[in-house]
Order: structure tokens, then sequence, then C-alpha cells
């Protein structure tokens, strides 16, 4: 009885077009995250796959009529990832940030993947450290190039219940 992913699109006029997304593993449940419209108006839905194992992102594009385009999912064996936002690029590919924790760590990492538009893996970034969680809740492609992300973090300091806020400004191969 784990949960499937759950799409619609609802036009303004006439009927609302739905769907229901086996992402093929029923050892895992499966939650929607988030989502984002592509430039030809196909829409692309973060999904997260938990376990009491490992957790990873799940991205599926959809066309104009919700038929799946392409789906794919980004699970690394020592690790859990936790997805929380999705971003389109100016080369038609996404931003997935959130956080990151390594099998036997305590502390969650703030986390990047860029993918392309194909939703092939691209490149991954860590802020790493071995004290305090944290986690990244938003990512932008700069107009200048490069991108800049936010989050959160008991990383760096004491702040309010040891939470500060994050910005990570990176080159375009997400360098810091």
């Amino acid at each position: 009885n784990n949960t499937k992913l759950y799409a619609a699109r609802i036009p303004t006029n006439g009927k609302a077009i739905q769907t229901m997304v086996d992402t093929g593993n029923q050892n895992y449940s499966d939650v929607a995250v988030a989502q984002t419209i592509t430039n030809d108006s196909e829409a692309v839905l973060l999904g997260w796959r938990f376990s009491i194992l490992i957790d990873y992102p799940v991205v599926i594009k959809f066309d104009k009529n919700l038929n799946v385009v392409w789906k794919n999912d980004f699970a690394i064996n020592t690790a859990s990832i936790a997805p929380k936002n999705i971003s389109l690029c100016k080369d038609g590919g996404f931003l997935i940030v959130g956080n990151i924790q390594n099998t036997g760590f305590t502390y969650s990492q703030p986390y990047i993947l860029k993918i392309d538009r194909n939703g092939n893996k691209q490149w991954d970034k860590t802020i790493s450290t071995l004290t305090g969680s944290g986690s990244f809740v938003s990512g932008i492609e700069l107009s200048a190039g490069g991108f800049a992300f936010v989050g959160n973090t008991l990383q760096f300091g004491n702040g309010l219940n040891g939470n500060r806020i994050i910005f990570v400004k990176t080159d375009a191969n997400g360098n810091f």
C-alpha cells in the first residue's frame, strides 16, 4: 500500500487531466515535493522516494497531456537525499536542492543536484561539515552566470535556536 505520485493539469476552461504514476518500486513510498513548468509548458514533478533505509529524489517530466516524457531517480547507495525544491535553468535543465545525509553520519548537509533537460545528472555538490545539520530550500540561476542557493544551517554559528540562514553563490559548475 505504498503511495504513488499523482499529477493533474486543471485548465481555465475544459476538463481536468489527471494521472497516477507508478514509479516502479513498491518497497518505497513516493511523495510529491515540488513542480516547475518548462519553457514549452511541459511540467516537471519532483518526488521524494523514501523508506527506512534510504531516501532519494525522483523526477518525472510530463508533456501537456500528462504523458510521461521521462522519469529518473537519483539514489546514492551511501546516503539519503531529502529533496526540497526544483527550478528550471536557462539550458532547459533543472536544479534540485535539499539535504544529504551520508550513512553513519548524524548530520545532514545542504545538497545541490543539477540535471540536464533529459533528466541526466550533470553534477552534484554538498557543503560538508562534521557538526550541525543544514539544508538548501531554493536555488536559482543568475543572469550573470552561476547559481545562488539559500537555506538554513546549524553548521556555522549559534543564531536563534542554533539556526542561521545560509546563502551560497557558485559558478556554472556548482563550485563555491
